[in-house]
């Protein structure tokens, strides 16, 4: 069965995320207001991020900082010997639609040391660059299990390699998380269960469970966008499931993207957002076309449907991925097979960090990482970008509408590599 037995109660649902939405608006406008009462303030914010960059006449750093509400950018001469900082900020400049962002630049005339005890976001980023020696492995690793900001060649190396849709904490790492908990867990507590409490259902509570946990995973990564997406998504579906209710669909991923957008409406100038909502629709559109409930029972189809997923996926996020970071290598292509061999490294990773021995694989990580170079660059237009996704949008009515979309990524990948 589907979630709304017609569109009214469909028009209902939209008209309440409005009306969250508006008033959520209204609310970051309030907030807006109350922070440009005077054209200086002091935030109180951790450094996530410094980068050395070079002027015409001296050396600067650019600086991230994230408060409790949002996150900014300044310039420093000097780079802070602080976790924990107290910025001055002329917030005089600052325009509404930068701030509803949630990211943008402040100039600071000053930064202190603040004495405070760290977050539990701080105290687990610690504890993770403290296993490595590299500090490139020491932000590879912290942006892998708390989404914080890679250096600029640090960006570069994983989009030569095509994986930064790896590394960006998305549906990907929940789906590879929640399986793996959930059959150690399962296969653990069947035997008690068998015992003392045959009558509950326990994949229901194991996955209840772990949602609240991952919810709580959720709140440490500051309800990172495309991560956001996956759980609500992921909610969405358990609730669907456990009420016997049609959870593939393209109605579940609206209303997914309008739950989101209702609460948080910076999500919509989010492109990590954008990126992990188009990536969904192109999995359930693969779904919806070639998806066939018999095949489920032969291996080796599940097996055929899972690599064209992954190529067809792959190529249809070529152009937008393009057009936002335009860097094309050859070795690309090889993030297929990456996908697969992720799912062992993520939680043997994670394991190993749990016991201190994360750097276990740092020299091959380190020479892995930096193999791959640029290679090609392609130029696409906003009327280019724009018509693709109308395009996208339209393939739901038509299978060679699909298709056309991979044949259009595989040109502009060949073309902007010859």
């Amino acid at each position: 069965m589907n979630l709304f037995s017609n569109f009214r109660q469909f028009g209902v649902f939209i008209a309440i995320c409005i009306a969250i939405f508006t008033l959520n608006l209204y609310l970051e406008f309030r907030s807006y207001e109350a922070f440009k009462v005077k054209p200086y303030n002091f935030i109180k914010a951790d450094l996530l991020f410094s980068d050395k960059r070079q002027g015409k006449n001296s050396e600067y750093y650019v600086l991230q900082f994230k408060s409790d509400n949002f996150i900014f950018y300044t310039r420093s001469k000097n780079l802070p010997k602080c976790s924990s900082c107290e910025v001055g900020v002329i917030t005089k400049n600052l325009k509404f639609k930068d701030y509803i962002t949630g990211r943008f630049f402040l100039p600071s005339f000053k930064i202190s040391k603040l004495d405070i005890n760290d977050s539990l976001a701080n105290i687990l980023k610690n504890a993770i660059i403290s296993q490595h020696q590299n500090p490139k492995m020491q932000e590879l690793y912290s942006a892998l299990y708390l989404a914080t900001p890679m250096s600029k060649e640090l960006r570069q190396n994983v989009t030569h390699w095509g994986i930064a849709h790896i590394i960006a904490i998305s549906g990907f790492h929940l789906s590879v998380i929640f399986i793996f908990v959930f059959f150690v867990a399962r296969f653990t507590i069947a035997p008690l269960q068998d015992r003392y409490f045959p009558y509950l259902n326990l994949r229901f509570y194991i996955s209840l469970i772990l949602f609240i946990l991952m919810g709580f995973y959720l709140y440490i990564l500051d309800f990172t966008p495309s991560f956001l997406r996956s759980y609500i998504m992921g909610v969405v579906g358990f609730l669907l499931l456990s009420r016997g209710l049609k959870v593939f669909s393209f109605g579940n991923l609206v209303l997914a993207i309008l739950i989101g957008l209702a609460f948080s409406p910076q999500l919509l100038f989010s492109i990590g957002f954008y990126f992990s909502c188009l990536g969904v629709y192109f999995i359930f559109l693969y779904i919806y076309h070639f998806g066939n409930r018999s095949d489920l029972s032969s291996l080796k189809r599940i097996l055929m449907h899972t690599l064209i997923l992954e190529i067809f996926v792959f190529l249809a996020m070529n152009i937008p991925v393009y057009y936002f970071f335009p860097i094309a290598s050859w070795y690309q292509i090889s993030v297929i097979p990456l996908s697969y061999v992720f799912i062992i490294f993520y939680p043997v990773s994670l394991f190993l960090h749990l016991f201190g021995i994360g750097g276990l694989f740092d020299d091959f990580m380190i020479r892995f990482i930096e193999f791959a170079p640029a290679q090609g660059k392609a130029n696409l237009e906003l009327w280019q970008f724009i018509g693709y996704n109308i395009i996208a949008l339209s393939a739901i009515y038509k299978k060679w509408i699909m298709l056309l979309l991979a044949l259009l990524g595989l040109f502009v990948y060949i073309f902007a590599l010859i």
